[in-house]
This record gives structure tokens, C-alpha cells and sequence, in this order.
């Protein structure tokens, strides 16, 4: 009887997994002709494109061999589909043009930071809290509230150190994705110049992070 439960919640997750991975699928689609219409490619339009990207290169790893849901601390980054990644990255790019810094621009911006850490340690926290910060400020929700908490969690763990300022340091024996299966994204430097960074730059010159205020 029990071995009939199993494999009745293995049924229902894997129909689950096939209607998750199809809607996710379908909604990039639909961005990816956004932004291949001259009328519809704005900066916003490839912000949403770029967050799709990055939400849908982690579905590989979302579920476990016994088909249970896997959070991101749990997940095997090796499996991250990394042609998704990368287009994830030059769409955040070019959702840097203009002046507009929607909600996608900065849910985005949080999606590209978890990309770019080796590790679940390594990712910067420090960062993701201020995004998130701008993103109560625009759009107020009890979700935003709950991943910026997640977010201040990492602060706790021992022998992780986080200083004031844009940069977090970690301990050496997990930079550089030493740990086996959490190998870092290999156009990471790239696209930490060519994206997030940008977008980062516009949100403190143009003031935003001292009023918590999106245009």
C-alpha cells in the first residue's frame, strides 16, 4: 500500500513538472516574440524575457530521482541548462538600454545574482537584499517580504563573512565552484560587466537605492 502511495505522488509530480515546464515555456515564447518585434522590443520586454530565461534554465534541476521538489540550496547547478543562461544574460542586457527600471528589470537582476553564484554560499546576499528592498518599494507583497528574508538568512552562516558595500567576501574553499557538480557559469565575468553590473550602476546614480524608489 505504501509503495502504491509513492508512486501515486511520483504521478501527480511528474504531471506537475510537465505543466510548470509548459507554461514557463509557452510565457518565454511568447517574450522571445516581443522581443523580436521591432514595435513590442523595449527594455522591459527583454527584462521579462531575460527573467524567463533564468527561471526556466533551472527546471532540469528542480526535482529529485524520486521526484520530490528540490529549493535552490538543494539543486545540482551542474544541470542549470546553460544555453538558457546565457540568453538569459544578453536579454538582461539588453533590457539595460532606456531609462525605464521596471519590476522585471530588478526580479531580473535577483534571478542573474542566484546564476552567478557557484554555490548557494557564494551568491551575493548583500546585493539580492538591496534588490529586494527596491522591489517592497514598487511592488509591496508578503512573497517579496518572504525571499528577502531568505535572502538575510545567509548573513548567519558561519564562516561566511559579509562586509558594507557592493561586494561580499566568502571563504576560499568555495569560490571558484570547488565543490563537486557546482560548477560556476563560465561567462560569468562577461555577463557580471555587460548586465547586472549596468543595470546596478543606474540604480545608484539615478538615486534609487537611497529612496527605494523605481521609475
Amino acid at each position: 500500500m505504501s509503495d502504491e502511495r509513492t508512486v501515486a505522488q511520483r504521478i501527480v509530480r511528474a504531471k506537475q513538472r510537465f505543466r510548470d515546464e509548459g507554461l514557463c515555456n509557452q510565457a518565454l515564447r511568447l517574450a522571445r516574440l516581443l522581443t523580436a518585434t521591432k514595435r513590442t522590443a523595449i527594455p522591459t520586454a527583454f527584462a521579462l524575457r531575460a527573467l524567463l530565461c533564468f527561471h526556466a534554465s533551472r527546471l532540469p534541476a528542480r526535482l529529485a530521482d524520486d521526484g520530490s521538489l528540490l529549493l535552490m540550496p538543494e539543486q545540482d547547478r551542474s544541470r542549470w541548462d546553460r544555453a538558457l543562461m546565457a540568453e538569459a544574460f544578453s536579454s538582461l542586457e539588453l533590457a539595460g538600454s532606456g531609462d525605464e527600471l521596471s519590476r522585471f528589470h530588478v526580479e531580473a537582476a535577483i534571478a542573474a545574482c542566484h546564476a552567478m553564484g557557484s554555490t548557494w554560499a557564494t551568491t551575493d546576499w548583500l546585493r539580492i537584499v538591496e534588490l529586494y528592498d527596491l522591489l517592497r518599494a514598487q511592488v509591496p507583497s508578503l512573497v517579496v517580504d518572504v525571499n528577502r528574508a531568505v535572502a538575510i538568512a545567509p548573513r548567519s552562516v558561519p564562516g561566511v563573512s559579509f562586509a558594507r558595500g557592493d561586494k561580499v567576501a566568502f571563504p576560499a574553499a568555495n569560490v571558484g565552484g570547488s565543490e563537486p557538480n557546482q560548477e560556476p557559469v563560465k561567462h560569468q565575468p562577461r555577463a557580471m560587466d555587460a548586465s547586472t553590473d549596468v543595470l546596478w550602476r543606474r540604480l545608484q546614480d539615478g538615486g534609487h537605492l537611497a529612496n527605494g524608489q523605481l521609475d
